[in-house]
C-alpha cells in the first residue's frame, strides 16, 4: 500500500515510473509473470532503445557470416561477451544466455538470419547485460 501512494504521488516524467508498474503488474495478473518480464523488456527496448534505459551496445554481424551458420559460441566472442568460447560454453551451461527473451542451453545452437527481429537480435548475458547484434 505504501507503494501505492508513492508512486500516486509522482508528478511530471516521474509519472512514467508509476505508468511502468502498472503495466507490469496487469500484465502479471492477467498473463503471468513470465509474460510480464517478456513484456517489460520488449516495452523498454521500444521506448529507451535498451533495458536498462541506455543504449546497448551494439556489434555488426555479416549476413555471410550467418548463412556459413554462425553458432552462438562464435557470436558470444565477436560481440565481446566472453573473452573465450570456454567461457561461453560455461555461461550457457549454467543457463546464464538468452537470446531474444529465449533461454539458450545448446552450446552448439546454430544462429539463423530469421532470428533477428527487425535487423537486430538481443543477447542476454545474465539479469543485466544486453548487447545488440545487428545483421549488415
Amino acid at each position: 500500500m505504501d507503494e501505492v501512494r508513492r508512486l500516486s504521488a509522482l508528478e511530471g516524467s516521474e509519472i512514467n515510473k508509476a505508468k511502468e508498474v502498472l503495466a507490469y503488474e496487469i500484465t502479471k495478473i492477467v498473463h503471468g509473470e513470465e509474460e510480464a518480464q517478456k513484456s517489460e523488456t520488449a516495452a523498454k527496448m521500444l521506448f529507451y532503445g535498451s533495458v536498462e534505459g541506455g543504449s546497448a551496445p551494439e556489434t555488426s554481424i555479416s549476413k555471410a557470416d550467418i548463412e556459413k551458420g554462425m553458432d552462438v559460441l562464435s557470436l558470444l566472442t565477436a560481440c565481446g561477451l566472453v573473452p573465450s568460447r570456454g567461457e561461453g560454453r560455461r555461461l550457457i551451461q549454467q543457463g546464464g544466455l538468452k537470446l531474444n527473451d529465449e533461454k539458450i542451453s545448446d552450446v552448439e545452437y546454430v544462429i539463423k538470419s530469421d532470428y533477428f527481429k527487425y535487423g537486430t537480435l538481443l543477447i542476454q548475458k545474465g539479469k543485466k547485460v544486453f548487447h545488440h547484434a545487428k545483421l549488415v
